[in-house]
């Protein structure tokens, strides 16, 4: 399964080995609230989050599979900010989402309730967030913002580590969830929870494959 965004539906796409790429068979499409921003699978490919722009912005919608809407969190919204990533735990019960301004958001995934607000600057100085995840284990949440990563424990919200790392579009935690798969303008970096780098490619993009195998770029 894959996803794409549009302005105006989100298609869910399924293909085989019987399949050719250029010929994906439609299984579900949604009418979209207004503009998405961004919408990403739960883990057990029964959700799908997304995000809204113009009129709904700073707003998550969780739809099931069956285009029904089950919840909307809106903690984003007192901001005045978008939602600019997301991610969902390994177990699908937390959503770690990053705004356009200087916040991420803890969510309990189940009834949408705000566990916790992680602030970086302030109204008059806000930056937006680049990425976000939580690792495997999920015991921490990985935000990148102002040019750093930050790693939080998740059982106090207290800041473990931090390390440089500018430009992010895009963190993976992988395999044991002692190493973080960081995707930046600047090439692709492997690198421990402490920012300690494993392997570097500073020319190419990637990302991690969901079986935490193999690296590719685009």
């Amino acid at each position: 399964k894959t996803q794409f965004v549009n302005s105006v539906f989100i298609l869910i796409v399924v293909a085989s080995t019987s399949l050719s790429y250029a010929n994906p068979i439609v299984v579900q499409k949604f009418d979209s609230v207004d503009y998405l921003r961004y919408c990403k699978f739960s883990p057990d490919n029964a959700k799908v989050l997304a995000a809204g722009i113009k009129k709904h912005d700073g707003l998550l919608f969780v739809y099931d599979l069956n285009q029904k809407a089950i919840l909307t969190y809106a903690g984003h919204v007192k901001y005045g900010s978008g939602i600019n990533c997301m991610s969902f735990s390994s177990d699908g019960r937390m959503v770690l989402s990053g705004g356009n301004s200087y916040t991420a958001l803890l969510w309990d995934a189940n009834t949408g309730e705000t566990l916790h607000e992680f602030k970086f600057g302030d109204e008059l100085v806000p930056f937006f967030v680049e990425s976000v995840c939580i690792t495997n284990d999920n015991k921490y949440a990985v935000i990148a913002v102002k040019g750093f990563i930050h790693i939080f424990d998740l059982s106090n919200f207290n800041i473990v580590s931090k390390f440089e790392k500018s430009n992010v579009y895009n963190i993976t935690s992988y395999n044991d969830s002692n190493k973080l798969v960081i995707g930046s303008v600047f090439g692709t970096s492997v690198v421990n929870l402490q920012g300690m780098i494993h392997f570097e490619n500073p020319t190419l993009p990637g990302y991690l494959s969901t079986d935490n195998k193999y690296l590719y770029s685009v």
